[in-house]
Protein backbone atom coordinates (compact mmCIF):
# COMPACT_ATOMS: atom_id res chain seq x y z
CA UNK A 1 0.00 0.00 0.00
CA UNK A 2 2.75 2.46 1.01
CA UNK A 3 4.76 1.91 -2.10
CA UNK A 4 1.12 2.66 -3.96
CA UNK A 5 0.77 5.94 -2.46
CA UNK A 6 4.87 7.01 -3.01
CA UNK A 7 4.24 5.99 -6.79
CA UNK A 8 1.42 8.24 -7.10
CA UNK A 9 3.03 11.11 -4.89
CA UNK A 10 6.23 11.12 -6.99
CA UNK A 11 3.98 10.88 -10.43
CA UNK A 12 2.29 13.82 -9.29
CA UNK A 13 5.33 15.58 -8.65
CA UNK A 14 6.53 14.57 -11.60
CA UNK A 15 3.59 15.62 -13.70
CA UNK A 16 3.48 18.93 -12.43
CA UNK A 17 7.50 19.61 -12.34
CA UNK A 18 7.39 18.54 -16.43
CA UNK A 19 4.03 20.76 -16.44
CA UNK A 20 5.76 23.90 -15.10
CA UNK A 21 8.96 23.09 -16.97
CA UNK A 22 6.96 22.83 -20.47
CA UNK A 23 5.17 26.27 -19.72
CA UNK A 24 8.59 27.95 -19.41
CA UNK A 25 10.19 26.73 -22.46
CA UNK A 26 7.28 27.00 -24.73
CA UNK A 27 7.17 31.07 -25.05
CA UNK A 28 10.63 31.23 -25.30
CA UNK A 29 10.30 32.78 -28.68
CA UNK A 30 7.22 32.40 -30.37
CA UNK A 31 8.23 33.38 -33.94
CA UNK A 32 11.29 30.74 -33.74
CA UNK A 33 8.75 27.77 -31.87
CA UNK A 34 6.99 28.28 -35.28
CA UNK A 35 10.19 27.89 -37.95
CA UNK A 36 11.03 24.74 -35.32
CA UNK A 37 7.84 23.26 -35.40
CA UNK A 38 7.10 23.62 -39.23
CA UNK A 39 10.40 22.16 -39.76
CA UNK A 40 10.46 18.95 -37.68
CA UNK A 41 6.94 18.00 -39.02
CA UNK A 42 8.82 17.83 -42.29
CA UNK A 43 11.95 16.07 -40.91
CA UNK A 44 12.98 12.20 -41.12
CA UNK A 45 16.07 11.40 -39.29
CA UNK A 46 18.15 9.18 -41.75
CA UNK A 47 22.35 8.93 -41.22
CA UNK A 48 24.64 10.49 -43.90
CA UNK A 49 25.70 6.81 -44.10
CA UNK A 50 22.36 5.12 -44.57
CA UNK A 51 21.26 7.88 -47.14
CA UNK A 52 24.11 8.98 -49.00
CA UNK A 53 26.60 5.97 -48.27
CA UNK A 54 29.21 8.40 -46.25
CA UNK A 55 28.71 11.98 -45.02
CA UNK A 56 27.44 14.62 -46.77
CA UNK A 57 26.28 18.34 -45.49
CA UNK A 58 23.40 20.13 -46.98
CA UNK A 59 20.48 22.57 -46.45
CA UNK A 60 16.94 21.65 -47.04
CA UNK A 61 15.94 25.21 -46.45
CA UNK A 62 13.98 24.92 -50.28
CA UNK A 63 12.00 21.98 -49.64
CA UNK A 64 10.68 23.25 -46.28
CA UNK A 65 9.38 26.65 -47.90
CA UNK A 66 8.02 25.02 -50.64
CA UNK A 67 6.42 22.30 -48.32
CA UNK A 68 8.39 19.23 -48.67
CA UNK A 69 9.48 16.66 -46.40
CA UNK A 70 13.40 15.98 -45.78
CA UNK A 71 15.51 12.85 -44.63
CA UNK A 72 19.04 13.95 -42.80
CA UNK A 73 20.97 13.63 -39.75
CA UNK A 74 21.56 16.55 -37.33
CA UNK A 75 23.94 18.65 -39.43
CA UNK A 76 21.24 18.45 -42.27
CA UNK A 77 18.48 19.88 -40.18
CA UNK A 78 20.86 22.28 -38.20
CA UNK A 79 22.00 23.75 -42.10
CA UNK A 80 18.32 24.06 -43.12
CA UNK A 81 17.51 25.83 -39.75
CA UNK A 82 20.13 28.32 -39.68
CA UNK A 83 19.12 29.11 -43.48
CA UNK A 84 15.47 29.52 -42.33
CA UNK A 85 16.16 31.76 -39.36
CA UNK A 86 18.88 33.50 -41.50
CA UNK A 87 16.10 34.66 -44.30
CA UNK A 88 14.37 36.14 -41.28
CA UNK A 89 17.24 37.93 -39.94
CA UNK A 90 18.01 36.29 -37.13
CA UNK A 91 22.18 35.71 -36.62
CA UNK A 92 22.82 32.35 -36.81
CA UNK A 93 25.51 29.92 -35.92
CA UNK A 94 25.97 25.97 -36.11
CA UNK A 95 27.90 24.27 -32.98
CA UNK A 96 29.25 21.07 -32.57
CA UNK A 97 29.02 19.93 -29.28
CA UNK A 98 29.54 16.39 -27.85
CA UNK A 99 26.92 14.55 -25.78
CA UNK A 100 27.14 13.43 -22.77
CA UNK A 101 29.09 10.06 -22.02
CA UNK A 102 25.32 8.25 -20.99
CA UNK A 103 24.51 9.48 -24.66
CA UNK A 104 27.46 7.82 -26.03
CA UNK A 105 30.03 10.84 -26.57
CA UNK A 106 29.43 11.46 -30.15
CA UNK A 107 29.35 14.38 -32.02
CA UNK A 108 25.91 16.55 -32.73
CA UNK A 109 25.46 19.78 -34.40
CA UNK A 110 22.65 22.42 -33.13
CA UNK A 111 21.52 26.05 -33.99
CA UNK A 112 23.05 28.79 -31.54
CA UNK A 113 20.35 31.94 -32.43
CA UNK A 114 21.18 35.52 -31.56
CA UNK A 115 23.62 34.16 -28.25
CA UNK A 116 20.65 33.65 -26.65
CA UNK A 117 18.53 30.44 -28.18
CA UNK A 118 19.33 27.21 -29.24
CA UNK A 119 17.65 24.43 -31.41
CA UNK A 120 18.22 20.80 -31.32
CA UNK A 121 16.62 18.69 -33.71
CA UNK A 122 16.39 16.21 -30.78
CA UNK A 123 13.97 18.67 -28.97
CA UNK A 124 10.35 19.90 -29.88
CA UNK A 125 10.68 23.53 -28.66
CA UNK A 126 13.01 26.70 -28.17
CA UNK A 127 15.41 26.56 -25.30
CA UNK A 128 17.84 29.28 -24.13
CA UNK A 129 21.64 28.45 -24.55
CA UNK A 130 22.50 28.03 -21.94
CA UNK A 131 19.44 26.00 -20.30
CA UNK A 132 20.18 23.91 -23.48
CA UNK A 133 23.89 23.24 -23.08
CA UNK A 134 23.56 22.38 -19.65
CA UNK A 135 20.03 20.21 -19.79
CA UNK A 136 21.57 17.97 -22.31
CA UNK A 137 25.05 17.97 -20.57
CA UNK A 138 26.39 18.99 -24.11
CA UNK A 139 29.97 20.26 -24.33
CA UNK A 140 30.95 22.88 -26.74
CA UNK A 141 33.82 21.34 -28.91
CA UNK A 142 36.38 24.23 -28.91
CA UNK A 143 38.32 25.21 -32.30
CA UNK A 144 41.60 22.78 -31.17
CA UNK A 145 39.10 20.15 -30.38
CA UNK A 146 37.85 20.62 -33.77
CA UNK A 147 41.07 21.06 -35.29
CA UNK A 148 41.94 17.74 -34.28
CA UNK A 149 38.88 15.67 -35.13
CA UNK A 150 39.61 17.01 -39.08
CA UNK A 151 42.97 16.33 -38.91
CA UNK A 152 42.57 12.35 -37.67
Amino acid sequence: MNRNITTCLLSTILFFWALVSWSRVTSVNKDLDNVLSDTLRKFSYVSDKEQYGGDRKISFAKQVKEGKGFKGDCDDFAYTIRDLLREKGYTVQTVIVRTSKISGSILHMVVKINNKYMIDNRYPYVRFWKDGVNGSQYKVLTFGELRKLINK
